[in-house]
């Protein structure tokens, strides 16, 4: 029988070749004293290692990976850690279509066609708009790295589809997904009260950076600016863990039977949150919260945490005036109820919320930002914009720190909205095509949880299924990125059509052995 290769195999061919490489180049730089080649190959060389002896296996790296936003900083690649992961897992999903190796095929839906349609008419922008890279240079419009990254999440869509999960597996991506979330607190926290240290693992994953990017010295990269701070004391490193907390405990449990232990970690996780001072993650975990009691009791749970709710926020509002002074970030969070709540804290919170406004009045208002509201401008800013941006935040124009981070967000499309931000894009045209994709979504999360009730699978479908059908609240009403956006529905319906694939594949193996 003549030997047929596998995917493997070219993977373990490319970890020969990648590692001879790089064992060359780390040996001339450590003759020079320069120990970062070496490092950056030797975690390279580990990492390929890993993935290869992953196999075809290599998908399960895009769930627990997806929270790592971060960017490796010695590598010179603008991808984040959960892009590579998407990247290495593409290799393998490629290899095996070419060598014919038989993959699941996605449940079928009608979510396909409107994925499809928004893709197709997202690279309509694209034409209409041509955007190439600032470093390459000669583009009038720049920044178009997003559509690389739109690109990279229709393959974890079409990866996470074709693939099946077991039910021991699922079962651990919810707790993997709190492990990353942890990581990237401690980053954050690293960053924020050790700065010299963190500029020193920062380059490793700039997640330690404080505020994201490196503070031993301003860069030259034009999103840089949109770092800078405004003078608050949010502790935003605490909101992913605190968020992804109260996320899991309310898949794993009903909110209205949670043992002791699982109270205290959810207190846990609201205090994060208010330590970080994020209005909208609060909101956040109140929904979460809602929708979760909603799918297991219905009208019942929603009575049950709605009162809930108001008792809480009565204790709130009333502790504000006792002597004890809540920590700035607890009220900048609360400061929406009636309460004796710190007037500078207050008026920050409310100035906050009126520079979002404002933003929108002037997007929406003029043509210096979106020049056309119908059809988008697709991604990307013109150069001259970029060459402007990054000379205020070398202090060669004069701008308050205030409007010159409204600048920049401006230019850049970072509206603080989901709606304008989608316009910005792909006009009111794209932002009625998400719209509908995202209510379709969350059509879809509903149905496989009611699928999943019973089964293995009902803690990790409910960890993606219920921000899927918060998604167009959030989206619309609360925080939105159409960019970010995109790319959340492709991964959330890649993961729940895997997921729904699993429980179908678990129902015929059962329905065979019964009736054998």
């Amino acid at each position: 029988m003549a030997y047929k290769p596998s995917a493997k195999d070219l993977g373990f061919f490319i970890v020969v070749v990648l590692g001879l490489f790089f064992a060359w180049y780390s040996g001339g730089a450590i003759v020079d004293d320069n120990l970062y080649p070496a490092i950056i190959a030797v975690g390279f060389t580990v990492s390929l290692i890993s993935i290869n002896s992953l196999g075809n296996n290599v998908y399960y790296l895009i769930p627990i990976c997806w929270g790592l936003t971060g960017q490796i900083g010695v590598l010179p690649i603008p991808f984040t850690v959960a892009e590579l992961s998407i990247i290495a897992a593409s290799l393998y999903f490629v290899m095996n279509l070419i060598y014919g190796r038989k993959l699941g095929s996605p449940p079928s839906h009608n979510l396909s066609f409107l994925i499809w349609t928004n893709i197709i008419y997202l690279a309509t922008a694209f034409f209409r708009n041509p955007v190439g890279f600032a470093f390459l240079g000669g583009s009038v419009r720049v920044g178009g790295k997003p559509y690389i990254d739109v690109m990279v999440g229709v393959m974890a869509y079409l990866i996470l589809s074709r693939y099946r999960l077991s039910v021991l597996r699922a079962k651990k991506i919810p707790l993997w997904s709190l492990y990353v979330a942890a990581f990237v607190a401690f980053a954050g926290g690293v960053g924020t009260y050790f700065p010299e240290v963190g500029n020193i693992l920062g380059k490793f994953y700039n997640g330690f950076y404080s505020g994201g990017f490196d503070t031993s010295g301003m860069t030259s990269s034009f999103y840089s600016a949109t770092s800078l701070s405004l003078g608050e004391d949010r502790l935003g490193f605490l909101q992913g863990i605190g968020s992804t907390t109260i996320l899991y405990l309310i898949s794993q449990t009903n909110p209205t039977q949670f043992s002791l232990r699982q109270v205290l970690s959810y207190a846990g996780g609201i205090i994060m949150i208010m330590l970080s001072g994020f209005r909208s993650a609060f909101t956040n975990a109140f929904l979460v919260t809602v929708v979760g009691s909603i799918i297991r009791e219905k009208t019942n749970g929603l009575i049950k945490i709605g009162s809930f709710t108001f008792v809480i926020c009565l204790a709130g509002t009333l502790f504000s005036y006792t002597p004890i002074s809540l920590p700035n970030t607890f009220q900048r969070t609360l400061s929406f109820l009636p309460g004796n709540w710190d007037p500078v804290v207050k008026l920050d919170a409310q100035g906050s919320s009126e520079w979002r406004f404002q933003m929108w009045e002037i997007a929406l208002t003029s043509d210096k930002y979106i020049h056309n509201k119908i059809f988008g401008d697709g991604f990307g800013f013109l150069r001259a914009d970029l060459e402007n941006g990054i000379a205020q935040m070398m202090g060669q124009a004069t701008a308050s720190e205030g409007d010159l981070q409204q600048e920049q967000f401006l230019i850049d499309g970072d509206f603080h909205s989901g709606p304008v931000s989608a316009i910005r894009f792909v006009g009111v045209v794209g932002l009625i095509l998400f719209i509908l994709l995202m209510l379709q979504t969350t059509s879809y999360a509903w149905s496989v949880t009611k699928r999943s009730f019973g089964t293995g699978y009902q803690f990790c479908v409910l960890f993606f299924a219920i921000p899927a059908i918060l998604y167009p609240i959030k989206f619309l009403f609360i925080f939105g990125d159409f960019k970010l956006g995109l790319l959340e529905i492709l991964f959330f319906i890649g993961m729940l059509k895997m997921l729904e694939g699993s429980i179908n594949d678990q129902a015929k193996l059962k329905a065979e052995l019964s009736t054998s």
